[in-house]
């Protein structure tokens, strides 16, 4: 093992709001950031302890196939490499990262270890997700207004304005419901 190896300045490293880790392929962690604490809700003590297993088991289900098959060919390859994934934390809160990694080499040139920093892009997932959303609400709207202007006869505009709901919102019954001010009722 080289130099490189060593665990970095703790006086840089616990500035970075980030996780920095180093992960030898035969050992495990061999040094984690204080930061997974805040981040991950994890003491370093308990991450060192059971880093694979603790890294690992806490994959998010629909991430930890693809997540381990990047880091398997990163490692094969001996290549950098960046992962985004989700975390689940022992009190159940998701955290999405943004892992990069890099391939740590011995004094002959082989891959050793990876070399990463974790950042904690979990703001930014939810800020992608709500505008996503809103996207498709406005889209809907968009279609809905569109049948209501095309002229179709009420009950072809009910059908397709009923169907654009029900396709947006996953629901397999939806209803319009008119009301009729001088009645003061509602009407289906």
């Amino acid at each position: 093992m080289t130099q490189r190896m060593a665990a970095p300045d703790p006086r840089l490293i616990e500035q970075i709001p980030a996780i920095v880790y180093i992960a030898d392929f035969d050992h495990g962690t061999t040094y984690v950031s204080p930061q997974v604490e805040r981040i991950l809700g994890v003491s370093v003590e308990a991450w060192m302890a059971h880093s694979a297993d603790a890294w690992g088991r806490r994959l998010h289900a629909d991430d930890r196939a693809r997540v381990l098959a990047t880091f398997a060919e990163g490692r094969r390859r001996g290549q950098a490499f960046r992962c985004q994934y989700r975390f689940v934390r022992d009190d159940g809160r998701v955290v999405w990262l943004l892992d990069e990694v890099a391939i740590v080499r011995d004094d002959e040139g082989r891959p050793v270890a990876f070399q990463g920093v974790a950042l904690d892009v979990t703001e930014q997932k939810l800020a992608e997700e709500e505008g996503a959303a809103h996207d498709r609400e406005r889209q809907t709207l968009q279609r809905i207004s569109e049948i209501a202007l095309a002229g179709h006869a009420p009950d072809e505009a009910y059908r397709r304005i009923t169907a654009e709901m029900e396709a947006a919102t996953g629901c397999p019954i939806v209803a319009i419901a008119l009301y009729e001010p001088l009645r003061d009722r509602l009407t289906f």
